[in-house]
């Protein structure tokens, strides 16, 4: 199967990336407000131009597959990694956002956490400086 990789933008300038099968699959789901942003949770989505491929300009159309398999290795490397954090991390549940700022503070002990918040919390706590890794809940499910 294939993927298309969309660069996406809402209508409050958010940009972000999509992982579609096919331009009809993007188009369906965003004609059904299924697209949202995760910064804003806006669902007025419109794609934004892209590299058409990843890749040198040596390489041959007939390298995809190759690239492809390099590319979903990368990916699973990530993906390894953030569950590893999850793991390690300290789940503080619904008070995300207010422990991420006693820790920012100086107020609570510094360690890494996880837990829930809304996208207006994830991105305030961005604003004020605090680093943040949102990750939707139907990927998170994906992480234990």
């Amino acid at each position: 199967m294939t993927i298309k990789i969309f660069d996406l933008c809402c209508a409050n300038g958010h940009v972000f990336e999509g992982w579609f099968s096919s331009v009809e699959d993007f188009e369906s789901q965003n004609d059904k407000k299924l697209i949202a942003c995760p910064i804003c949770s806006d669902t007025r989505i419109e794609r934004r131009p892209s590299p058409s491929r990843i890749g040198r300009s040596s390489e041959k159309s007939t390298d995809k597959e190759p690239r492809l398999e390099a590319l979903r290795e990368r990916f699973e490397a990530i993906m390894a990694q953030v569950r590893e954090a999850a793991v390690k991390a300290e789940d503080v549940g619904e008070g995300f956002a207010h422990e991420a700022r006693e820790i920012q503070a100086g107020r609570a002990p510094e360690r890494n956490i996880r837990g829930r918040c809304t996208a207006r919390e994830a991105l305030e706590l961005v604003e004020e400086g605090i680093s943040v890794l949102p990750i939707p809940e139907s990927s998170g499910k994906t992480l234990n």
